[in-house]
């Protein structure tokens, strides 16, 4: 078996279960680009192509295209078995229930050991119910999600709190200044508070809008900006102009270079009504910029109140705005935390830290795949792992024998 150290790298399979511009395809990315090539043979199994294929492919990894969905469907378990066989897989880490389905079926069936990461603040209750199947060993990324995993009954040996990181040095270095000024056609005098994330009803940015609304009377010449896309832009597009903020608060749609978005912005504003660990606040403290936020899943571990920047309750704009009004008052005050927040997220938060914590996890994983295949017993787990993976499995009878001859292949003595 190979063990990546001093012999021929691991074949790691990532399972993708979206392919969307978002916190989880960053952290997929991540691992592409600082996994060492050496150690680590990276091939990714996604949903569609997108924007996150081509940055994939050019990181290195080799990319093979099915459908990954609740209900799964017969061609993607072959599709993949067949990479399994094709590549010598030897390592399948998933994201998102419906790739976590998926690769404890794999797992299964071929006796390949399986790693699923969880993005948000909790274990979701399908996770809990794949996980419980299998022997997939489970990554969170916040505490919150770490005790709730726990607390609902996952074995400690497979639960690992791995944070999310951020290159530090990338987004401390300032190459230019007021890009979005630029871009938007603001003028430079003008303090910029921005929104980052998709534009989806979990990051509510329409309570960033309402915020917006709420802060004219005070700052005139404040000027906001959402940086993103998503599902809500044409329903923010009408509260904008409803609200007659069309002058003050600004679409800046997908940003390729995020560190001059970073350096053009005075505050940083999070709404989000569940997070996990999230990118843009990370990445916009090592940036150096204060930051406003909600308190929710693993934002309070990110940040340290009055000291990086203030937390107020999801959902309740009024909150938000009394906090960035506090510090829109007082630059000297946004310079400290600014300096504050680059520090932490260096000292707590860096991508090499999080990329080495999750190498030796891998490793670690991959050396006891003999255990793992001895404990299993996927004939008997087959069924049941079927049973949650929809009619369009469960009843397809050429699924079933397919499924079978895997079996009788994976545990067949050499």
């Amino acid at each position: 078996m190979r063990d990546g150290d001093g012999g021929a790298p691991i074949h790691l399979l990532e399972i993708l279960g979206n392919a969307i511009v978002g916190g989880m395809e960053s952290y997929v990315l991540n691992l592409v680009r600082r996994l060492p090539p050496e150690d680590f043979r990276i091939l990714c199994l996604c949903p569609f192509e997108s924007r996150l294929t081509e940055d994939l492919r050019k990181a290195g990894a080799e990319i093979y295209i099915a459908p990954i969905r609740e209900d799964l469907h017969w061609e993607t378990l072959q599709l993949a078995l067949t990479l399994i066989r094709m590549h010598d897989i030897q390592l399948l880490h998933a994201h998102l229930p419906n790739a976590h389905l998926l690769a404890t079926l794999l797992s299964s069936i071929t006796g390949v050991p399986a790693v699923a990461t969880v993005h948000g603040r909790s274990v979701p209750m399908r996770e809990l119910e794949i996980g419980q199947l299998g022997f997939t060993h489970l990554t969170v990324v916040c505490q919150n999600a770490y005790m709730h995993a726990i607390g609902i009954g996952l074995p400690a040996d497979r639960v690992h709190l791995i944070h999310n990181g951020v290159d530090c040095d990338y987004f401390s270095c300032v190459q230019t200044r007021r890009h979005l000024h630029d871009l938007l056609g603001i003028s430079k005098a003008h303090p910029l508070v921005g929104f980052v994330g998709r534009l989806s009803p979990e990051k509510a940015p329409d309570v960033f809008v309402r915020m917006a609304d709420l802060l004219r009377p005070a700052f005139p010449n404040a000027q906001f900006v959402i940086v993103g896309e998503g599902p809500l832009l044409g329903e923010l597009r009408t509260l904008v102009n409803d609200l007659h903020l069309g002058s003050r608060v600004h679409f800046a749609g997908v940003q390729c270079d995020m560190r001059a978005v970073y350096h053009s912005l005075d505050l940083l504003v999070s709404t989000s009504i569940t997070e996990g660990m999230p990118f843009a606040l990370m990445e916009a403290m090592a940036a150096g910029l204060p930051t406003v936020a909600t308190q929710v899943g693993g934002v309070p571990e990110i940040m340290e109140v009055g000291t990086t920047g203030l937390l107020a309750a999801p959902g309740e704009p009024h909150r938000l705005a009394q906090a960035v009004a506090e510090l829109m008052r007082d630059p000297a005050r946004r310079t400290t935390m600014g300096a504050a927040a680059q520090r932490r997220v260096k000292d707590r938060f860096s991508l090499h830290d999080s990329i080495r914590e999750m190498e030796r996890l891998l490793r670690r994983v991959n050396g006891n795949a003999d255990r793992l295949r001895a404990r299993s017993q996927p004939t008997s787990k087959l069924s049941a792992i079927l049973g949650t993976a929809g009619n369009s499995l469960k009843q397809d009878s050429l699924a079933h024998e397919a499924a079978d001859e895997c079996v009788r292949t994976a545990t067949r003595p050499e």
